[in-house]
């Protein structure tokens, strides 16, 4: 069975990288996801300090953060991030349907 090879012009058909409106979009959203991610990284290391404090778990040395049986509002402080993560996914899964509605209405 043989196979259709595109080479460089199967690059141009699907990211037309010509088109400079399409590149700096690009160049736009590499700079945003990188801004986003690290964001959220130190947002993420604030939640957990603040989930061990608010659980009375010690700071280790140079207030890193250390093993916390105990739980704050029924979670361990180390599961707060996850358990947000998780929760966010399911509530945009949930209503996305309804944001399309509204945005093809």
């Amino acid at each position: 069975m043989a196979t259709a090879s595109y080479g460089h012009r199967g690059l141009e058909l699907c990211f037309r990288w010509r088109d400079p409106e399409v590149l700096a979009t690009y160049q736009a959203e590499v700079g945003t996801s990188m801004l986003f991610i690290s964001g959220s990284f130190f947002v993420n290391v604030a939640i957990l300090h603040l989930a061990n404090e608010a659980a009375g778990c010690e700071p280790g040395p140079r207030g890193t953060l250390t093993e916390c049986t105990q739980r704050v509002h029924g979670v361990r402080p180390s599961s707060i991030v996850a358990l947000i993560s998780t929760a966010a996914g399911l509530l945009s899964s949930a209503f996305m349907p309804y944001a399309g509605a509204i945005v093809d209405h």
